[in-house]
């Protein structure tokens, strides 16, 4: 894997992440309220950033992963 290829996977993980969290704390915010009936009411944001989340810590893990056998092969 070449240095430029792992430096962008490791930038757009993080994107992935403070994304993720940014959503998440917009949905706390502004969108998730319990109503008269006591039902929780979320939107949109709240699956959007576990994906986000998901897919930032799938593209570190990997990442490092990577690295690591890079590091063991030479």
């Amino acid at each position: 894997m070449s240095l430029i290829l792992k430096k962008k996977m490791i930038l757009f993980s993080i994107f992935g992440l403070l994304l993720g969290g940014a959503l998440g704390a917009i949905e706390t915010v502004f969108y998730q309220y319990v109503n008269d009936e006591g039902v929780l009411v979320e939107s949109f944001f709240m699956p959007l950033s576990i994906l986000s989340l998901f897919w930032g810590g799938a593209g570190l893990v990997v990442a490092a992963t990577r690295s690591m056998a890079e590091a063991i092969r030479s």
